[in-house]
């Protein structure tokens, strides 16, 4: 009798160990898992912050355009109503005073050229940072 409890409390023994050696291992696997999901988190949030970095430095560029092509368009607005002043003048004045005003046209007309030249400046600028962030990957998909 006594050697029948004494086998049953070694395989009860035993098989509390296999158990106990079982959960271990589940328990390591357990957090070797969260922490490479901690990890992964930390991956995602770091390329997150640098995406949103990016972002903002294109919102940046992109108002400081706007602002610049605003101020172009202002500046081609006025040379255009220069111009128109400068055409009712030469049609009132006749010959006398006209190759004065021809040339204050034509720096008029070299004004505006200019303004149209530096609006094209630009629009070609704004359409490569459109394609710069594009172009930049914002997450890795694993």
């Amino acid at each position: 009798m006594i050697a029948a409890i004494s086998e049953r409390t070694e395989d009860t023994v035993l098989n509390l160990s296999q158990e106990v050696e079982m959960l271990t291992a589940e328990l390591s696997e357990m957090s070797a898992n969260h922490a490479n999901e901690v990890k992964l988190r930390k991956e995602a949030h770091a390329r997150l912050k640098v995406a949103d970095e990016a972002l903002k430095e294109a919102n940046e560029d992109t108002k400081k355009v706007a602002r610049e092509a605003r101020k172009i368009a202002s500046r081609d607005q006025n040379l255009r109503i220069e111009n128109q002043k400068l055409r009712e003048i030469v049609d009132r004045i006749g010959g006398g005073a006209l190759k004065d005003i021809e040339k204050d046209l034509k720096a008029s007309e070299e004004g505006r050229w200019n303004t149209v030249v530096e609006l094209e400046r630009l629009r070609r600028y704004v359409l490569r940072l459109i394609a710069k962030n594009k172009a930049r990957p914002v997450f890795d998909t694993m």
